[in-house]
């Protein structure tokens, strides 16, 4: 008898759960039916942060999923569901389908070339051309790239654009000449392409060696194309001896020069002072090497130390403005 009245205590005590459980879930489907619907909004192709706030403010939730998509940059919305138009209760979830990319692309160098060339190369590495500053230089021909920015061999993903600095020509037809001794001989190949000279030496591809004078010294203004040629200290190697390397020597002679740039600024005519502002740009620091007042008409001079191994930019600004741009 004990255990019929324990075991109807339990029925009831069920039962009784059982009706609290079908109350709720009838006061929530009751609420889901009053609950309000919308219009489920179009985010295909935005960003995600624009597709996001735009979701919220339709009083939407997102569930995000990234995949694989070789058109469309990182973070954009490639589908949704459910799709644009559909009716759906308030606060529902839209899931998103984000593209995660298709690799990372290497920026290429486009220094020292022409805007058509750079074109081609930004196509063929899927990248766009940004913006394009012009400036004037003397440190490459009229036409060519003078710099860039993201600089060569940054990570960006596919269609990033690529800004450009570009020479529209120099007012005169001079150049500085700076400081070759203590560099690669064999980097001649490279130097014709970045100083509008006329380089004398004839280097084939068994030239090697380190630059110990030049003919025109450090800081000399000469017009463009002037003759230049090279002293060197020469390394060979066996023609025959295909896994031969030069072996690199180091002179005494040039240290006290190859680690010093002479630079120098021509301040457009006027009538009033200009404040001229010169930065020194490297891989690692930023510094500021000049702040003062010039003249018009003037020439700013300086001879910087700078150390042969590394590379870097120097810019020059007038009243805050970019005016001219070299690379050391």
């Amino acid at each position: 008898m004990k255990r019929i009245l324990k075991l109807f205590k339990y029925m009831l005590l069920l039962g009784f759960m059982g009706f609290i459980i079908l109350i709720g879930l009838m006061n929530g489907f009751k609420l889901f039916l009053k609950k309000p619907e919308v219009k489920v909004p179009d985010v295909n192709g935005l960003p995600k942060k624009a597709a996001i706030k735009t979701l919220k403010g339709s009083g939407l939730k997102f569930q995000i999923t990234y995949q694989d998509d070789l058109n469309l940059p990182i973070d954009t919305v490639i589908i949704q569901k459910p799709s644009p138009g559909a009716i759906v209760k308030k606060g529902r979830n839209i899931q998103l389908y984000l593209s995660r990319g298709f690799g990372n692309i290497e920026v290429p160098d486009l220094t020292s070339q022409d805007l058509f060339n750079a074109e081609l190369v930004l196509e063929e590495s899927n990248l766009k051309m940004g913006n394009r500053i012009k400036i004037r230089t003397n440190y490459v021909a009229k036409g060519l790239i003078v710099a860039q920015n993201p600089e060569p061999k940054s990570i960006v993903s596919k269609g990033a654009s690529i800004d450009l600095i570009i020479n529209e020509g120099s007012k005169d037809r001079n150049i500085y000449v700076n400081n070759f001794v203590g560099q690669r001989i064999e980097f001649v190949s490279d130097f014709r392409n970045n100083i509008p000279l006329l380089i004398e030496n004839e280097i084939d591809t068994m030239t090697f060696g380190i630059i110990t004078d030049q003919s025109l010294p450090l800081g000399t203004i000469v017009n463009i194309n002037s003759p230049i040629s090279f002293d060197f200290n020469p390394e060979y190697i066996d023609p025959n001896d295909t896994e031969a390397v030069p072996i690199i020597t180091h002179i005494d002679d040039p240290e006290p020069m190859r680690d010093h740039r002479y630079i120098y600024f021509l301040v457009p005519p006027g009538f009033a002072e200009r404040t001229l502002d010169v930065f020194l740009i490297t891989e690692s620091t930023r510094e500021k090497i000049f702040h003062g007042k010039v003249k018009p008409g003037s020439k700013f001079e300086k001879i910087i130390y700078f150390p042969g191994s590394q590379t870097g930019l120097i810019y020059f600004y007038l009243d805050g403005k970019l005016e001219d741009y070299k690379r050391l």
